[in-house]
């Protein structure tokens, strides 16, 4: 009887430590792909009129120009859009200096064995994203 309920507390505490990080890669992967696609909103005047500074130390010259309010727009529609689960994602936070775009993200996500005697049966991801876009 012993040996039964140790295999079934390690089997619960497995299952529970696995699906909280497959729940959180899942979580970083769409994130990720948002503000990838988010990237794209060019900075038109910024990437067509800007003077050439090729080698300057401390120079952007290598990064694309984001517009930062469209990027903002499409990054909160492209995770709405990928957001398939029941519980929403929720954005925390949202950052744009005009080349590098960041996002805090979080998501509450309910453990396969929940331990209600404990009070433990979701917990909260809470992920921060960073992505920018280089000329190629």
């Amino acid at each position: 009887m012993l040996y039964f309920t140790v295999a079934m507390l390690m089997a619960f505490i497995v299952s529970n430590v696995a699906s909280t990080y497959v729940a959180r890669r899942d979580l970083i992967n769409t994130t990720e792909a948002a503000l990838s696609i988010a990237t794209q909103e060019l900075d038109e005047w910024v990437y067509y009129y800007r003077l050439p500074m090729n080698g300057l130390p401390g120079s952007n010259s290598d990064l694309v120009p984001i517009n930062c309010s469209d990027a903002g727009q499409s990054f909160s529609r492209e995770l709405a859009a990928m957001d398939t689960d029941k519980l929403p994602i929720r954005i925390v936070n949202y950052r744009c200096d005009g080349y590098l775009l960041g996002a805090v993200v979080e998501q509450e996500y309910r453990l396969p064995f929940a331990a209600s005697i404990l009070g433990v049966d979701s917990f909260t991801n809470r992920v921060d994203v960073k992505v920018q876009s280089s000329f190629r």
